[in-house]
């Protein structure tokens, strides 16, 4: 409920910011629920960014809704593989969001990566960077 959303967010500014008018964004969840708004967390930070996502609730990817995109960006190779598992007819139009800088990796979600007790996200990736000497 906090990657997605934002990253329609951003795609919707930068498409005001360039004058790309006519592009349709949307937001869609592979395994949400309907009708959930974004994390409180999520929404604060959007807001601090510029961004606004207060309005966004969460839908659930459909075939109806995919048929309506020529290009469908993930967040992890999770999603991709569920859509092409699900919906076959996709075939190259659904990219990941890291692919747009040219190389695939997964972006984890913020939320999921709270519900970790230890060590914590931000310990996890304090130990991999190199201490200063």
């Amino acid at each position: 409920m906090c990657r997605s959303p934002l990253a329609a967010a951003k795609f919707r500014a930068l498409v005001d910011e360039y004058g790309l008018a006519g592009m349709k964004i949307d937001s869609a969840g592979t395994w949400i629920e309907n009708g959930l708004k974004a994390d409180k967390r999520t929404r604060t930070w959007a807001k601090k960014q510029g961004l606004d996502i207060k309005d966004h609730t969460t839908q659930r990817v459909s075939g109806r809704m995919l048929s309506e995109f020529d290009l469908v960006v993930v967040m992890d190779s999770g999603h991709k593989e569920a859509l092409h598992t699900n919906y076959p007819g996709l075939n190259g139009n659904v990219i990941g969001l890291s692919e747009l800088s040219g190389h695939f990796y997964d972006i984890p979600d913020p939320i999921s990566c709270l519900l970790y007790t230890s060590p914590s996200p931000r310990d996890r990736t304090r130990s991999r960077m190199p201490s200063s000497a």
